[in-house]
């Protein structure tokens, strides 16, 4: 495939998956536009009906190293930071606790319960509303011997009984040294819109998480029947390190809905990553054998990544996440190598890996925007789409290999009928030939019985060589049906000699002059004597001088 017809796929592809990204953008912060300023944001027009759902984005009030429990006193001086956003520029080390502050100015006729959606926090925090506690994940406290890790999702409802509502946020972090503050935006809106939205998140996430189990399922029951290739096992492992690391990202599903505690839910979301780059890599590895340097590459990885994930299991969280950058550079390695690698596997005629290229193109495209994500420069829910499409493209891989490998099993069995018809057709000529010299060599046979001794002694010698001749034809057909089994098994030898070809040719005519006996048919070999010595399989010769067909004909 030329590079042009490469770069081409790949702009499309790229297109479409952008494009597509963007409309759900557009779909999603149709209805959120809002800036907070001032750490105080005016809902008091605010039209929940047709905008139920809103970010709460924008400058809010904090207060490091403090965890104030506001009951609604007047808001003084204090220091604003903008959301979504770490801290590190108001505690350098990184860790520590802190407090985030909003005011809200809703409608007082308004009506009806409002929920907030605070995202994951490293590493626990707690949602104030007027003063009381509504929600948290683990206990953010001053002290770190007080402190409970827990970096949760969650949902905080309440109903206000006036037009202000006072919002405070207690964040602490004694863990995590990779990523702190407030990275995600925090929702606000009607109940409904809140819980449905969640409902749609966690629901997609359920949804790839149950499409990437049928791809595994479906790789291991191949396997299982007989297909025993190794990239089916390494594309299974891919499929479920990639359905561990859905549910422990975004809303964490696994944590949520089976209760898995703080330090195994941030093992197992390390593990998970690391998981889908060495199976990505061991699976083009599988695929792609003749590469040696892939190979090569491959095993040490693999080795490096079990004694990181070795590391990640003993190690407590506020180690581990002093290696965070370690972890992304072990994850990011084989997004860089493998569609190197499979690039040059089509230029090489192998066209059926396009489909891992886009494969590669959309999971690259996801990771990208989930930096962007993390960073607090995009905000949105959970996007399946690049994870669709990608997983969607490695099922297309697999689909076109099997057709393919269809379609050579079926040019293969054609051609093993046709060998099967010209056996037969051997087998019955061979017979029809064995049959003709065993009666010739029983009559003459039965002649010398008659002859009554000695009187017939010059017949009966003619008779014997004959009998002779007929005997080597038999033997020659003999072989030719031991050296169909010899062709089969690759086992037919050759052992060349110097030969004369008019002693061979006139040794043949010698096995066959019976047959013409009493025929107006005369054999005459023409090879001159002086004809120089052929290098040659004696008994190989004799088939090529004499074969069936031609005996067929003269014997008719």
């Amino acid at each position: 495939m030329r590079r042009t017809k490469i770069a081409i796929y790949l702009f499309i592809f790229v297109l479409i998956l952008t494009g597509i990204r963007l409309a759900w953008l557009q779909i999603q912060g149709s209805s959120r536009a809002v800036a907070v300023s001032g750490g105080v944001l005016d809902l008091s027009e605010w039209n929940k009906e047709q905008a139920p759902l809103l970010l709460l984005n924008g400058e809010w009030f904090f207060y490091p190293n403090e965890l104030i429990h506001s009951k609604m006193e007047p808001i003084t001086e204090q220091k604003l930071v903008q959301l979504p956003s770490s801290w590190e520029d108001e505690l350098p080390e990184g860790v520590g606790y802190a407090s985030y502050r909003l005011r809200l100015m809703l409608n007082p006729a308004s009506s009806g319960a409002y929920s907030i959606r605070v995202p994951s926090i490293p590493s626990s925090s707690a949602l104030y509303v007027n003063g009381e506690r509504i929600a948290g994940s683990g206990n953010p406290a001053a002290r770190e011997e007080d402190f409970i890790p827990g970096n949760l999702p969650y949902i905080g409802t309440f109903i206000p009984d006036q037009g202000i509502v006072d919002i405070v946020i207690h964040v602490a972090n004694y863990d995590n040294h990779a990523i702190n503050g407030i990275m995600q935006p925090i929702k606000f809106g009607t109940e409904e819109a809140i819980r449905k939205a969640y409902s749609v998140s966690a629901g997609l996430q359920a949804a790839i998480f149950l499409f990437l189990f049928m791809h595994a399922a479906y790789a291991v029951a191949l396997f299982a029947m007989g297909a025993r290739h190794k990239a089916l096992l390494s594309f299974s492992m891919l499929m479920l390190s990639a359905m561990l690391s859905i549910i422990t990202d975004d809303d964490r599903i696994l944590l949520d809905w089976f209760g898995i505690g703080y330090l195994w839910g941030w093992k197992l979301y390390y593990l998970s990553f690391l998981g889908v780059s060495v199976f990505l890599l061991k699976f083009t590895n599988d695929l792609l054998t003749s590469f040696v340097r892939l190979a090569l590459f491959t095993r040490w990885y693999g080795i490096i990544c079990a004694i990181y994930a070795a590391c990640v299991v003993i190690l407590p969280p506020d180690i581990l996440s002093y290696t965070d950058l370690l972890h992304t550079l072990l994850t990011l390695v084989p997004f860089v190598l493998v569609p190197l690698y499979v690039y040059r596997a089509i230029r090489q005629g192998y066209q059926d890996m396009i489909y891992i290229l886009f494969a590669m193109t959309a999971f690259t495209a996801s990771t990208l925007w989930g930096v962007l994500k993390t960073a607090g420069l995009v905000s949105s829910d959970y996007y399946p789409f690049d994870m669709l499409a990608g997983f969607s493209s490695l099922a297309l891989f697999w689909f076109k290999d099997y057709f393919r490998h269809f379609k050579q099993t079926a040019k293969l069995t054609r051609q093993l009928q046709a060998a099967d018809k010209q056996k037969d057709e051997f087998l019955v000529t061979t017979s029809h030939e064995l049959r003709n010299p065993l009666h010739g060599m029983l009559n003459m046979a039965q002649a010398v019985m008659d002859s009554g001794g000695s009187i017939d002694e010059g017949n009966n010698r003619t008779r014997m060589e004959l009998l002779l001749a007929v005997g080597k034809k038999m033997s020659v057909l003999l072989d030719d049906l031991m050296d169909l089994k010899r062709f089969k098994e690759g086992r037919v030898r050759i052992h060349p000699v110097n030969l004369h070809l008019s002693n061979v040719t006139a040794g043949v005519l010698d096995m066959i002059r019976y047959l013409v006996e009493g025929k107006p048919i005369e054999l005459k070999s023409e090879v001159p004597t002086s004809l120089p010595p052929v290098y040659a399989d004696e008994n190989r010769l004799i088939q090529i001088l004499f074969p069936a067909s031609q005996c067929s004909q003269i014997y008719e």
